[in-house]
């Protein structure tokens, strides 16, 4: 009997014990998901349509003709828990990435990809749209469409089809990335000292 009241009363503490508990109203808790595009101002001006062959010439005398493989969007997420530690909520936020993948006929390039995209600064906001190179899956550089204006020193450009396109340096400092609004990239060099100059 003495036992069987025992459990009796820890069954009943153990109900008080719920029963005042407190219950928090943590609200609407759905996930927050905010996207940020490239501009349709920045969208206008990219070069490439996705259907492109652009041809190449070194300093080597070597000849790359590259054929725009594929045109892909996709959205980079960052995801953070926001509210407090016991209402805590989601809130996803997802750039937009516009890429161009272009295909080397003679496989002088392993890969040639150029990223036009809304990046993710310091995890928070973004505030520029970014142009991104990439070589050989080693060579990368960016700038942003902000702080790209072509250039009007005629040392800075390039003669295609008897036309000379002007251009900006994406990398400042090194000079070796010339970029023009119209043509896409007019100049680079590559990590074996190679220097490519844009004929067609």
């Amino acid at each position: 009997m003495k036992t069987f009241i025992k459990i009796l009363n820890l069954l009943i503490l153990i109900i008080l014990v719920h029963g005042c508990k407190k219950e928090t109203d943590c609200g609407d808790q759905t996930t927050i998901t905010n996207f940020y595009y490239v501009s349709n101002e920045y969208k206008s001006k990219i070069p490439y349509s996705g259907n492109d062959t652009i041809i190449y010439a070194s300093d080597a005398n070597d000849t790359a003709k590259l054929i725009c493989s594929e045109k892909k969007i996709y959205f980079e997420e960052y995801i953070q828990n926001i509210g407090s530690n016991d209402c805590q909520r989601k809130a996803i936020t997802k750039y937009e990435n516009i890429i161009f993948d272009f295909i080397d006929t003679k496989r002088l390039f392993n890969s040639f990809s150029v990223n036009f995209n809304r990046p993710n600064l310091n995890g928070t906001s973004p505030y520029f749209t970014s142009i991104n190179l990439t070589i050989n899956n080693t060579l990368s550089v960016s700038n942003s469409f902000e702080y790209l204006k072509n250039t009007t020193s005629s040392k800075d450009s390039v003669s295609v089809g008897n036309i000379y396109y002007l251009g900006n340096y994406i990398d400042d400092e090194n000079k070796f990335v010339l970029y023009n609004n119209i043509k896409g990239f007019l100049k680079f060099k590559t990590l074996d000292n190679k220097k490519w100059t844009l004929i067609k």
